[in-house]
């Protein structure tokens, strides 16, 4: 069987060869969904990115729905220590011929970066129709975590956490994620030399970034990754310092954490 690689929150060549973006359909908003203690959890719109090979918005949105349930048990847990937690997760989403997730990129809410990527593994786990066309489908959706109304912060604007949902200053969060897509190809190369030895290699790297006033990268290193994966991070992290970003609007360095996660798909 050949294992083939998908860098699950990079956007791997894949979906970056979609240079041009085309938001070519979308669903209707939808209502707020399901709570427990309070707590709630609304999905956003789904917006196609490119062609959406004959899926209907309607129905992708109605599976991201489905995953209520599991974004709560993600969210739930962490309500005690953190009552005003909430926010927008934004969701990029590419699907494979077969219907399944093969890269998921959730934005990260601060200071809970592990809701972020709990969720994104919730809707990584599902099944969507396949693509009459069979053809890769790549879409976008919100999944907002609303706290018991009693907690909620007055101090913050609603989406406070997401202004294109990377919360930097000086650096909007879509600069920071078309920069990383520009150089996908640089993770492509250290997944293809990890996988060789390990072919079934997956998990999840957090490279916390620090960007000059110039745009270079003065730092890039991996956050407590997986001794599996240290390889693996240290070959992302070394090649990360050769990346330029745009110089931040503030003229001060400023610094965020990504996940690149990846897991094997079986062609």
């Amino acid at each position: 069987m050949f294992v083939q690689h998908r860098v699950v929150s990079f956007q791997s060549a894949v979906i970056v060869t979609l240079a041009a973006t085309v938001l070519s359909a979308q669903s209707p908003p939808t209502p707020q969904l399901m709570g427990r203690g309070g707590a709630e959890v609304t999905v956003g719109t789904v917006v196609f990115q490119g062609p959406s090979s004959g899926l209907d918005a309607s129905d992708v949105a109605a599976l991201v729905r489905g995953g209520s349930e599991g974004y709560l048990d993600c969210y739930m847990p962490v309500l005690p220590a953190m009552p005003t937690l909430g926010g927008e997760i934004q969701l990029e989403v590419t699907l494979g011929r077969n219907g399944r997730p093969t890269v998921v990129t959730p934005t990260l809410l601060p200071n809970a970066a592990d809701v972020s990527q709990c969720v994104a593994r919730v809707v990584h786990g599902m099944v969507f129709p396949r693509a009459p066309q069979r053809q890769p489908v790549h879409f976008r959706v919100g999944v907002t975590l609303h706290p018991p109304v009693a907690q909620r912060s007055t101090a913050e604007p609603p989406n406070a956490a997401s202004p294109n949902h990377i919360v930097v200053p000086g650096l909007p969060g879509s600069v920071i994620r078309q920069t990383l897509h520009t150089y996908h190809s640089a993770v492509d190369h250290c997944v293809d030399r990890a996988t060789q030895s390990e072919p079934n290699l997956s998990g999840q790297i957090v490279v916390h970034f620090t960007v000059a006033a110039d745009g270079h990268v003065a730092e890039a290193t991996a956050v407590n990754p997986a001794p599996e994966l240290s390889g693996l991070a240290g070959c992302i992290t070394s090649a990360a310092l050769t990346w330029t970003f745009p110089a931040p609007s503030n003229g001060q360095p400023v610094s965020f954490d990504h996940p690149f996660n990846f897991s094997p798909v079986n062609n």
